[in-house]
Parts: C-alpha cells; sequence; structure tokens
C-alpha cells in the first residue's frame, strides 16, 4: 500500500472520548512502532488488518479503561466481576409471568405487599433479550419466604396469574404431576387450586389462558406425591365443577 505524503503540520484529530489528539507529519507509510497515541501498532504476524505488506492489530487506548470484554478478540482488562453469593438468601421460584413484567415490578409488587425482599430477578433469554417468564425472589428469612409462598401463590401481576414455588423443588415426581382437562370457562387458577387443596401438599399450579387472559379451560396441578395424586384422581375425575365434567390424569 502506497502512502501520500502529507503537507508538513498537517494535524489529524481522532476522536477518543472527545478530546485524544496526534500529529502525522512527513510520513511515508506508517511510522516506526505504530502510530502516536497507542491506536495501531505495526505488526508482522498473524491478525489485525492487512494493508499490502504491513499488518496492524488494534491496542488498547491510553489513559482510558475501556471494557472489551463486549468485543469479539478481546479480553477484559481488570479484575472479573464478582459474582453475587446467594446462597445466604431464601429463594422462591416464580412463573408464569407477562412479558412486561421486570425485576422492578415483581420487587415493587411483593414490596407493597408487605414482604422484606433481598431482591427479585425475572429471566431473559440473552439472544433474543425477551423476557422466559419465570424469575426469582430472594428474601433474607425462611419465615418471610414460607409466608410468601402460603399468602401470595395464584396472586395476579399485570393480569396475569403467578405460580410460586420453592427454587431448590425442581425434582418434582412426575407420577404426581396431573393433567386436567375441561375445566369451566370461570375458573381461575386460585380455583383451580382450591379444587385440590383437600389432596396434600401443592407444589405447582397452572391453568392455561390465551393471550387475552381467558382460560383454556385445562392446567397442571404438581401433588407432592403419588399416593396423592392417586387421591385426586379417583375423587375428582369425572365430577362436575359447575355445567362441566372434567377430565383429570397423570400427565405423562
Amino acid at each position: 500500500m502506497q502512502f501520500q505524503q502529507p503537507n508538513p503540520g498537517f494535524q489529524q484529530q481522532m476522536m477518543m472520548g472527545g478530546q485524544q489528539q496526534f500529529s502525522q507529519q512527513q510520513m511515508m507509510g506508517p511510522p516506526q512502532g505504530g502510530y502516536p497515541g497507542g491506536g495501531y501498532q505495526q505488526n508482522q504476524g498473524r491478525g489485525g488488518y492487512q494493508g499490502g505488506n504491513n499488518m496492524y492489530r488494534q491496542k488498547s487506548w491510553p489513559q482510558q479503561q475501556l471494557q472489551m470484554g463486549n468485543f469479539p478478540g478481546f479480553a477484559r482488562q481488570g479484575p472479573p466481576p464478582v459474582k453475587k453469593d446467594f446462597s445466604q438468601y431464601y429463594s422462591l421460584y416464580v412463573g408464569n409471568l407477562s412479558n412486561i413484567t421486570f425485576d422492578q415490578d415483581l420487587y415493587k409488587f411483593f414490596q407493597s405487599k408487605g414482604y422484606k425482599l433481598a431482591g427479585a430477578k425475572v429471566m431473559f433469554n440473552r439472544e433474543t433479550s425477551q423476557s422466559k417468564c419465570f424469575g426469582y425472589l430472594n428474601f433474607h428469612s425462611s419465615e418471610e419466604a414460607e409466608r410468601c409462598l402460603a399468602e401470595q401463590n395464584n396472586a395476579k401481576i399485570d393480569n396475569k396469574s403467578i405460580v410460586l414455588n420453592k427454587k431448590k423443588d425442581s425434582d418434582f415426581d412426575r407420577d404426581a404431576n396431573l393433567l386436567v382437562l375441561n375445566l369451566p370457562k370461570d375458573l381461575d387458577q386460585l380455583g383451580l387450586s382450591k379444587l385440590f387443596a383437600d389432596f396434600g401438599n401443592i407444589k405447582s399450579c397452572k391453568l392455561e389462558v390465551w393471550q387475552d387472559g381467558t382460560s383454556r379451560s385445562f392446567g397442571y396441578v404438581q401433588l407432592d406425591n403419588k399416593e396423592n395424586a392417586l387421591k385426586a384422581i379417583a375423587k375428582l375425575n369425572g365430577s362436575k365443577v359447575g355445567d362441566a365434567v372434567i377430565e383429570v390424569k397423570v400427565h405423562a
């Protein structure tokens, strides 16, 4: 690549936060050791920008703490971020959230109900930046978490009935996971939960709804063990709820 000789005293400004400057004077090719200001450095090795027989690679700007971790090929400067230790908190999983519900919305809702939260977090897809419609609530005490679980399961946030359960209760018994069909349209999620209240501890209860919030007439109830699930099936399958005859079976 041939470089044209600039006029003497030619000043070139380079934007580095609006302040960095350097001059190019009587240049007949890249200066030995790279451009002043550390913008580019001559490099005969691999990688970088190729121009003729010369190759250049970007190096970090002086007097600036650039976070290069967001750019491919660059390592983040400085120490790695410290991960927060959540082991000291008591957590609840909160599901069936609206896609317009965010961290602050969760925090304000439960704070307004009188609960002392350490924090609230909604999970997002990193690629699409869309909400995964679930998150976590962190409490300073197990008593506060248990009180919230007992009182706020099936509460409505942004017109969606939420599902609360303990964060570590992910190993549910599949034989105790029930599918409930042909539910009446006017039965909400709280009503579905009450329908199974006499059959042991309800781990999770979710009524499927359309986008406008109306019932799709089926839902899921997770009980604590297979025995209680079989009792619920024996009692409720084929029973009448409102004007509907419901079907209850194990969700395969």
